[in-house]
């Protein structure tokens, strides 16, 4: 005859098995391979980008010299030519940015963790283009009054597409690299947050010697507070604290 254990210890040893109560995605029961779907729909658009190759090679050495000296910069806004190629490109090349980050992880808050992986991708691609709206918002609202420094404001405003292409290349040719050559999964999320944040440090300091070199060192302050620093640092938070 078995002992029997006492009241305070009846339930120590014994295990409970459950059936799985959990309820598959609507996505994967569709038979949707959606990272499959998100890599095809990238590359579809950088060949579509290939395609328009010219415009690249001949924006090629003005973006360059945007990394070099802040005056090519302004320069580059004077050509009606360049800053129409240089437009198309920054909006042909933003959507696939956008699904790599969200395809490598590279912006996972918490509160997205949980998602579908369609869901993930919508969200993380409608959070960068608030974060987009929000620097348009902001430019408008602190727009000068005066047309003189209106225009230079405007084409200061306007030189930040020709480092985010800089960027979006560089992230391109990553995604590119490392879906040919796969490595740990934790590398290729390093590399692209590095060229990120290397390109928009470059992007920061150009810009700070555009505003000193025509505006006050009061309103080139109070732009880079509202302009640049307030949106990057909600996006941020957004990322590391939620």
């Amino acid at each position: 005859m078995q002992d029997i254990l006492p009241a305070d210890s009846a339930f120590v040893g014994g295990n409970m098995v459950l059936p799985d109560s959990s309820v598959p995605s609507v996505f994967m029961a569709a038979g949707w391979d959606c990272n499959r779907l998100v890599v095809t729909l990238v590359a579809f658009l950088l060949l579509v980008a290939i395609f328009n190759g010219r415009k690249i090679l001949n924006l090629f050495p003005s973006l360059v010299g945007c990394l070099l000296r802040w005056r090519e910069a302004m320069n580059l806004e004077n050509s009606v030519t360049m800053v129409r190629d240089r437009n198309f490109m920054f909006f042909l090349l933003l959507l696939p940015v956008f699904l790599i980050l969200a395809v490598y992880r590279v912006y996972c808050p918490d509160f997205l963790c949980g998602l579908d992986e369609p869901l993930y991708y919508l969200s993380v691609s409608g959070i960068f283009a608030a974060y987009f709206l929000l620097r348009d918002i902001l430019n408008y609202v602190m727009k000068p009054r005066s047309l003189s420094k209106a225009k230079i404001y405007g084409m200061c405003r306007l030189s930040f597409r020709s480092y985010f292409i800089i960027t979006e290349l560089l992230v391109s040719l990553t995604f590119v690299f490392f879906s040919v050559f796969p490595v740990d999964g934790t590398l290729a999320p390093a590399v692209i947050l590095g060229e990120i944040s290397l390109s928009y440090i470059v992007f920061l300091l150009r810009k700070i010697q555009i505003l000193a070199n025509n505006f006050s060192v009061l309103s080139s302050i109070l732009y880079l507070c509202g302009l640049e620093f307030l949106p990057t640092v909600l996006l941020l938070i957004s990322g590391l604290t939620f």
